[in-house]
């Protein structure tokens, strides 16, 4: 595809902007956005090749798919990841899913991550986070040791695990604070910014939730009953305002 942004579907006709890509296959943009159309079938991507855009868009009341349970497409978003107004996505339960800039959610989108683990790995900028109101199942920070910032734009929850990784860092954003609430494992090995925030940690009851890595929560809130908090031994952690446990 090399620098164009070509618009794979249509939204006059039952074409859907389904790809299959075989074992091996990959694609090259180096720039420009990649848009999916598909309003009357959603569009059903296939690998298990993978798919590489520079920017990748759902567009306005579009679907797209790359969870099929079997040969799921991994996904390599070079820069922005964008699910616009109306649209829904739904993410691979096995596949990769990498994003190396922003990650946009409509507020009136519907990202339905399943049992995927989306992979932020920027390596420049000054990449974030915009939720829209829907929840990440894993999310790993994590660019192999640069050091960068995310900044989130609205409330971040996770269901599964949350790592920030060695130098970077997980910015709540000053014009917020943005809350967070995490239900799997925390683990940090960078730094996490609360902005004097919130922070949930929101696991079921019957469950153990880890938490690893020196960090300093504002408030640090955990009430589900009947369950497990491990915090890491080794590590030291400050509670700036207010625990409720």
């Amino acid at each position: 595809m090399g620098t164009t942004s070509p618009t794979i579907g249509s939204n006059t006709i039952s074409d859907s902007g389904d790809i299959t890509m075989a074992s091996g296959a990959t694609s090259t943009h180096t720039s420009g956005t990649v848009t999916i159309l598909g309003y009357s079938n959603a569009a059903d991507w296939t690998g298990p090749g993978t798919f590489t855009a520079y920017n990748l868009t759902i567009g306005n009341g579009s679907a797209m798919t790359v969870d099929n349970e079997t040969s799921d497409l991994p996904l390599d978003v070079n820069n922005t990841f964008t699910t616009s107004a109306g649209a829904t996505f739904q993410a691979s339960s096995t596949a990769a899913f990498n994003v190396g800039g922003n990650w946009s959610n409509s507020a009136t989108a519907v990202f339905t991550p399943n049992s995927s683990t989306v992979v932020m790995d920027a390596t420049t900028g000054t990449p974030t986070i915009t939720s829209g109101g829907d929840a990440f199942n894993n999310l790993s920070i994590d660019n192999s040791g640069t050091v960068i910032t995310w900044t989130i734009q609205d409330a971040l929850d996770v269901n599964g695990n949350l790592l920030i990784d060695t130098s970077n860092t997980l910015d709540a954003n000053s014009g917020g604070p943005y809350n967070v609430n995490v239900a799997g494992n925390w683990t940090n090995n960078g730094t996490y910014t609360h902005r004097n925030n919130t922070t949930y940690l929101d696991g079921a009851a019957d469950t153990t939730q880890t938490v690893d890595g020196n960090t300093t929560f504002y408030n640090l809130t955990a009430t589900t009953g009947d369950r497990v908090i491990k915090f890491g031994a080794a590590d030291t952690f400050v509670i700036a305002a207010s625990g409720t446990f």
